[in-house]
């Protein structure tokens, strides 16, 4: 059984989609491991300017190094997510919908 116009429509709209967010996860995975791997250009430019800026009694510069891991994680579970709803659209697998529709459900609820 094929899919008419509409279906073919939703399931290119799905892959479009779980394409922005696997550009979305590398994008917040990228800032992270390069502070990280302590990247000469981050070390020499970016964090001086963010030692600079301070709230209450924190620095920016400290705080992107704190983060620096929790931008890893999250980007790489939003990559993973958005990688098997990608190919479950592509496949036409219906059993990876489910799962990367209930995972969605779950983190955007909880």
């Amino acid at each position: 059984m094929g899919l008419e116009c509409s279906g073919k429509v939703g399931m290119l709209f799905l892959i479009v989609i779980n394409i922005i967010f696997m550009l979305l996860g590398l994008g917040l995975m990228i800032p992270g491991i390069l502070v990280q791997v302590d990247v000469d250009i981050v070390n020499d430019k970016v964090m001086p300017l963010l030692n600079q800026v301070t709230l209450g009694g924190l620095t920016f510069g400290n705080a992107a190094n704190g983060l620096s891991l929790t931008l890893i994680i999250l980007g790489a579970f939003i990559l993973l997510v958005a990688g098997l709803g990608a190919f479950g659209a592509c496949c036409k697998n219906r059993c990876m919908l489910v799962v990367v529709s209930v995972k969605r459900c779950y983190v955007y609820y909880y």
